[in-house]
């Protein structure tokens, strides 16, 4: 199961701000909050992507990023935090449940 950077960050015990500018300091995600171009297709983020209709522009497109389980641990590595590792059969956080 995929976590967008609110539950990850709440996973690890810090704010999604803080999280996402750690993750930009270490070149892993871009300015937008999609993988840069070294991290895609390693299986650390998912992106999920889809299409709105805008009033004015019309038709948009936009990317929403999801760091995956076994990305969580990557994500916990380079942070320089213990590594994640959810308890089975248990909701990783009371608010998921």
């Amino acid at each position: 199961m995929p976590y967008t950077f609110d539950e990850a960050a709440a996973l690890l015990n810090m704010g999604r701000n803080t999280l996402t500018r750690q993750l930009r300091s270490l070149g892993m995600i871009g300015r937008d909050n999609l993988p840069t171009p070294r991290w895609r297709g390693r299986g650390t983020f998912q992106v999920k992507t889809g299409m709105y209709q805008h009033p004015v522009m019309g038709p948009r497109h936009y990317g929403r990023t999801l760091i995956t389980e076994s990305g969580l641990n990557t994500v916990a590595r380079k942070l320089g935090k213990d590594r994640y590792r959810p308890q089975p059969g248990k909701p990783t956080t009371a608010w998921l449940s």
